[in-house]
């Protein structure tokens, strides 16, 4: 397909010239003090260049993948090929690759182990990214989510509770730990979890009507005929919270 690249500042490139486009592949730390020494990258995809815009330093030109599981991503890099069987090498660790490319790429890569359904080559992954960039809610998420299916419900509650100590307002772990308490029978720890949810999102329906059932089930009826109200004022056409409510009043 096409694609529209801003040159930096000093580049030219000729009609003629072929470029590759590059992505970071691996994070090369010294050993013992775990510094990043140097940054593996690998070609992506091939730029054939069309028109030329010097005044606004871009480029058009047709783009050819090279490796069809890794998605071209803002940022990447682009070089003027030099050797065309160059596939890998090593680059200077620049410290908003490191900082920010390495971390994107390989998220983007477990998302795709983990949507294969390869959840301990996920797992795996992402405990790399979590030593380093640690506490990122995405990260710790989709972690927890990969035990989950691995059926480790300790490391589940481990990453998910991560998150949420990270970042508080977190819904995703939060609702994710609702349901790992509910399917454990806690129901207590998972009431817990959703009253912070409907704390944070106090306009959600379905957050209201989950945390009524689950009050109905322990007993605790004057809550939730309150919260089955909260979840049909805000969804006033919610059948399931009308009929508890008419089982209730």
């Amino acid at each position: 397909g096409e694609a529209m690249l801003e040159l930096s500042e000093g580049i030219s490139v000729r009609p003629d010239d072929t470029l590759f486009i590059a992505a970071p592949e691996d994070l090369i730390l010294m050993a013992e003090v775990r510094i990043p020494a140097a940054v593996q990258m690998h070609k992506i995809a091939e730029l054939q260049p069309m028109m030329t815009d010097p005044l606004n330093r871009r480029i058009s030109g047709n783009v050819t993948l090279t490796q069809n599981t890794t998605p071209i991503v803002v940022g990447d890099p682009v070089y003027r090929m030099v050797t065309l069987s160059l596939n890998r090498w090593f680059d200077a660790p620049d410290p908003a690759l490191v900082d920010h490319a390495m971390y994107q790429r390989d998220y983007e890569k477990s998302v795709l182990l983990y949507e294969s359904e390869r959840y301990s080559a996920t797992v795996a992954l992402l405990r790399r990214i979590e030593e380093v960039r640690p506490g990122y809610a995405d990260t710790l998420y989709l972690l927890g989510m990969s035990y989950q299916y691995l059926g480790d419900e300790r490391e589940a509650t481990s990453a998910f509770h991560a998150s949420i100590a990270a970042h508080p307002r977190d819904t995703k772990s939060l609702l994710a730990l609702a349901y790992l308490y509910l399917h454990q029978g806690n129901l207590s720890k998972s009431i817990a979890m959703y009253e912070q949810l409907v704390e944070l999102a106090p306009n959600d329906a379905t957050f209201w009507l989950e945390l009524g059932d689950l009050y109905q089930q322990m007993k605790r009826h004057k809550q939730s005929l309150e919260a089955y109200r909260r979840a049909l004022a805000l969804d006033p056409g919610n059948a399931e919270a009308q009929y508890q409510l008419d089982i209730l009043e």
